[in-house]
Parts: C-alpha cells; sequence; structure tokens
C-alpha cells in the first residue's frame, strides 16, 4: 500500500519548488499551508517526520498549530530553495532548461534562422517554467529534436507531396510522431513564419503539402501533359509529380476552382461549357495549388472560386486570392455573394472576425456579413452549377 503520508509531504515539498520556478521573481515568501483533515497515525507520522527531515536539512521551516492543534504542522515555509532542492534530490529547472539548450543546440546544428530564434525563446521559457510549445518540456530532448526536424522540413518544402506518415518516418524515424505531436509542430512554425491564425493544424500542414491521404488533383477541360492532348470529359486525376507538364490545349473561357467533390463532379458533367475546372480538395494543398497556378500561367481567361459561404469557404477563396495575385492574376467568386446566402442558406450565429484581410479583399464583404447578425452560411451542394460565363455573355 502507498504511503499517503509521506506522499502528501513529498508533493507538498515539490509545490514549493514550482511557485519559485514559476515566479522567480517573487519577493514574498513561499507557503504551503497543510489542509485541516484526519489522518491515521502512521500516517501522520510519516508526514511530519518527512517535513521535519527537510527542515532539519535547512530547505523549509515548519509553522505548528495552535491551541488544541498544537501538535499538527499548518504550514511549510520555503527557506533555502537549494537545500530543499538537494533534500529531494530534484535538479533546478533553469539547470536542466541550459543543459536541454546545450545538447539541442549540438543536435539542432544547421536548421533555419527562424527556428534557431525559435529555440532560443523556447530555452528562455523554460529556464522560468514556460513554454512557448504546448507540452514541450526538457525533460524529453528527443520529442523537441524530432519537432524541429519536422517543422524544419516543412519550412524548406523538402517533402512536398508525401503522405502524412511517410514524412513522419522519413523526418522523425516514427511513422506515427507527426499525428500524435501534430500541435507542437504547428506551435513552433508559428513561432518562426507568419501565416494567418484562422488555420488549423490540417490545414497548416496541406498549405505545406503534406496531407494524411495524398489525392490526385482532378480537372476537366481542354489540357495537354507535356503537350500532347489529355482526355479529361469527364475529368481526369493527376499525380502531383504531373503537375510540371500540364498546359492547356486552347484558350479555355473561363478557369473555374471548386471546393466540394459533388459540385465539381456536377460542374463538369452539366456547365462545363468550354472552361477548364480544377478541384481544391477543400482548402487546397501545395500540389493543388500549383496546379491552380499552372492553369493559370497558360490561360489567360478570368479565373472565379466557387465555394461554401461559412468560415472555411472564406479561408479557401482568400487562398486562392492571395496565391493568383503574387502571380499578377485576379480571382472572381462564383455563385458567393451575401444575397445568395440570405436567399438559399441558413440563419446561423455570426462568426468571429476574419484577420488579416485587407479591405479590396474578394472575400471582406462575405466575411464582414459572416460577422454580423444578419450572418447565413449556405454549403454551395445546394446550388445548382451554372456556368461563370454563359456562351452567350
Amino acid at each position: 500500500m502507498p504511503r499517503e503520508g509521506l506522499a502528501f509531504a513529498n508533493r507538498l515539498l515539490h509545490r514549493l519548488l514550482d511557485r519559485v520556478e514559476l515566479r522567480p521573481e517573487r519577493k514574498q515568501r513561499v507557503i504551503e499551508r497543510l489542509p485541516a483533515r484526519s489522518w491515521l497515525s502512521e500516517d501522520r507520522e510519516d508526514l511530519h517526520a518527512r517535513l521535519a527531515a527537510a527542515e532539519a536539512e535547512g530547505g523549509i521551516s515548519l509553522e505548528w498549530g495552535k491551541g488544541a492543534n498544537r501538535h499538527n504542522i499548518d504550514a511549510a515555509v520555503l527557506k533555502d530553495p537549494d537545500r530543499l532542492y538537494r533534500f529531494l534530490g530534484r535538479i533546478p529547472l533553469a539547470v536542466r532548461a541550459e543543459a536541454a539548450a546545450a545538447a539541442l543546440r549540438d543536435r539542432l546544428a544547421g536548421q533555419p534562422q527562424q527556428l534557431a530564434a525559435v529555440l532560443d525563446e523556447l530555452v528562455a521559457g523554460w529556464r522560468v517554467g514556460r513554454t512557448l510549445v504546448r507540452d514541450l518540456v526538457p525533460d524529453d530532448p528527443d520529442a523537441v529534436v524530432k519537432v524541429f526536424a519536422a517543422a524544419a522540413a516543412l519550412l524548406q518544402r523538402s517533402m512536398d507531396g508525401l503522405d502524412l506518415r511517410t514524412f513522419s518516418r522519413r523526418t522523425t524515424g516514427d511513422s506515427k510522431f507527426l499525428e500524435r505531436n501534430k500541435a507542437k509542430i504547428i506551435d513552433v512554425l508559428r513561432q518562426a513564419e507568419a501565416f494567418p491564425d484562422d488555420l488549423d493544424a490540417d490545414e497548416v500542414l496541406a498549405v505545406h503539402g503534406i496531407l494524411k491521404h495524398p489525392q490526385p488533383c482532378l480537372l476537366a477541360g481542354a489540357v495537354t501533359y507535356r503537350g500532347a492532348p489529355l482526355p479529361a470529359d469527364p475529368f481526369l486525376g493527376i499525380a502531383p509529380e504531373m503537375i510540371d507538364g500540364i498546359g492547356v490545349a486552347a484558350r479555355p473561357r473561363w478557369i473555374l476552382t471548386i471546393e466540394n467533390l459533388a459540385s465539381f463532379n456536377r460542374q463538369v458533367r452539366e456547365a462545363a461549357d468550354g472552361g477548364v475546372v480544377v478541384y481544391t480538395g477543400g482548402f487546397p494543398s501545395d500540389a493543388a495549388l500549383w496546379l491552380i497556378l499552372k492553369i493559370a500561367g497558360a490561360a489567360d481567361g478570368p479565373i472565379f472560386h466557387w465555394g461554401d459561404i461559412d468560415g472555411g469557404g472564406i479561408k479557401i477563396a482568400y487562398r486562392l486570392e492571395t496565391a493568383l495575385a503574387r502571380v499578377g492574376r485576379r480571382l472572381a467568386l462564383h455563385l458567393m455573394s451575401p444575397e445568395i446566402a440570405r436567399t438559399c442558406g441558413v440563419k446561423c450565429e455570426p462568426a468571429a472576425p476574419f484577420r488579416h484581410v485587407p479591405a479590396d479583399s474578394i472575400v471582406t464583404s462575405l466575411a464582414e456579413f459572416l460577422a454580423g447578425p444578419d450572418a447565413h452560411q449556405l454549403e454551395q451542394e445546394e446550388l445548382d452549377p451554372v456556368s461563370p460565363l454563359p456562351i452567350d455573355s
């Protein structure tokens, strides 16, 4: 049977040091009061003996109760942290942090500069009992090395197009490490590079080209591969590594990107009208985005996007808009407006304001609408597909 009094005494002594490590600048005395409770005789003896031993070593001082309670310890007051560390056999957090930092800097030599800066900030936080990265602690340097190795590979885009488990195995030696530690890796990336806070962990990985289940890129229209026409009726799927060879066979009237698979399937069968249609796969990965940019670069027709009118749809449209703007192309929205949402959608609670969107963005009015009192959401499958540019336009 565990000795409850002894275990309680040890927890109390460690809490005294925990409080010092969390606030090393504190000036007032550090005290832990013992709760009023009934102890079995042997448990009380263990408790008193352990605390008295810590007092004899000079680590704490004890305050006893008064009157009828004078035979019980009322509180333990920290007297000398160094002596209490020695008594408990505990290494101070700052010392552990410095030892971990020395080992980590050696093992993580050659990391991108922005990750080196994140590591410095992580270690600085450890010294005072805080961390920039959830659950990443100096006592587990192997986990820290794997997290930073994965973050470095994502930053350097060195493994674009890999599935999640292959990426995890190649960067950490453990095919499931990324799934178990995804949040930690994303925390490191958020410190190292700027991307919208609105993206969740899976979306951040997709931005960097890593997908849990890699899918072929789907498209329809008069397209070519290395100059040869491809049979794209109703559509075809291409592997990400084929994207560099994709072109167009003629001048498509328009290019349309579509968020959801059901609407993509209907569009290519019911309203193709001489355009090129690309399925984004939800939030577009680097591969899907590269395909869209390749088609946009090979054709000069207008580019549209059709997706859900909700928070996720806003993020997808904005991702496409900013990517196309970097290559001098402008995106327009198709079947995505507050008026359509009010008419065909359902009323919903106002969403949190979508950050980082400039006033001239194509999604600004929708973002403001979804954050306002008349917010409505709409899944694009509620609408029938139509051509973004009718034949007679």
